[in-house]
């Protein structure tokens, strides 16, 4: 359904560009040592510490933690590595509730790690490490993962099936796969949010590319489309979920929809329900939407 709708639009709109644009935006070519510096410097946005950023914590791990409550076969002392995991506060929450788990975080930025490694030691965690890695490039480790986590990664790389498959590189046979999307959706409404004609025309055609004249290159994907790659990479599709429904923070397309900021938990708890509910049907209205799968025991193609 969404397909057709985005089809129909990009036809339309591309028969008043000419009209629209007498002038031409710059469009940054992308540039991998340079779209790492640029990840780094979005590294000092803390979502630890972020208002709002709590709530959809909760959203996460209630996700993951449903699911690996009904994996059966699960080692009672899994290895769990979360790929990008910036300032711990997935892998973090995950190695508190469980103590006998080995948690390994993986990010680029020294500056994420150290404060992911600060809330660990705050927290008394010992069962707990985090890594610098550059997800691009195969990770070397002495260990593999039965519980694998990528989330709110992909966005900001174009790359991201290369970091599939070097997660999918160090996980066991039979491990869970939890990973997020940002939908196509999410940066058309924020195109059209914020007037941004030539984005708009960006998300519509491609899967990446800059946005608002940045030079960093974002990528987006429909649920669909993800769900089909998977298949192919022989995957065992799970389950799936979009992840704040038609909510946001500040600055975000939906926050004026609604902004989980300020909200008693009585409400919270409300929106919570809704999120459940709608982000099983309509996942690609979510702030990201986030599969779980597992790796089966065929040749990965």
């Amino acid at each position: 359904m969404i397909i057709p709708i985005l089809e129909g639009l990009a036809a339309f709109l591309g028969k008043a560009q000419k009209a629209v644009f007498a002038a031409r935006v710059k469009i940054h070519p992308l540039d991998k040592k340079h779209q790492n510096l640029r990840i780094l410097k979005s590294s000092r946005y803390d979502m630890s510490k972020q208002p709002g950023e709590d709530y959809y914590l909760r959203g996460y791990l209630r996700f993951i933690l449903s699911k690996i409550g009904k994996r059966p076969g699960l080692t009672p002392s899994p290895v769990c590595i979360d790929f990008g995991c910036g300032q711990g506060r997935v892998l973090n929450q995950l190695a508190k509730l469980h103590p006998r788990w080995k948690c390994v975080g993986l990010d680029l930025s020294p500056r994420a790690l150290s404060r992911a490694q600060g809330i660990a030691q705050s927290l008394g965690l010992r069962n707990v490490e985090y890594l610098q890695q550059d997800l691009t490039r195969k990770p070397f480790l002495p260990v593999r993962g039965d519980i694998l986590i990528c989330n709110e990664v992909f966005f900001i790389n174009p790359g991201w099936k290369k970091i599939l498959n070097n997660m999918i590189g160090l996980a066991r046979p039979g491990a869970l796969f939890f990973c997020s999307w940002r939908p196509r959706l999410y940066y058309l409404a924020s195109a059209l949010k914020n007037r941004q004609w030539e984005d708009l025309f960006t998300v519509l055609r491609k899967n990446s590319g800059s946005l608002e004249n940045s030079a960093v290159h974002f990528s987006w994907e429909e649920a669909k489309t993800v769900s089909d790659y998977l298949v192919r990479k022989k995957m065992s599709l799970l389950d799936h979920q979009g992840i704040g429904i038609l909510s946001g923070l500040a600055g975000e397309p939906y926050e004026h929809i609604l902004s989980p900021v300020g909200l008693s938990e009585k409400q919270r708890l409300i929106l919570e329900k809704i999120d459940e509910t709608i982000g099983k049907k309509f996942p690609d209205f979510g702030r990201y939407f986030m599969f779980c799968f597992r790796k089966s025991s065929g040749k990965n193609q």
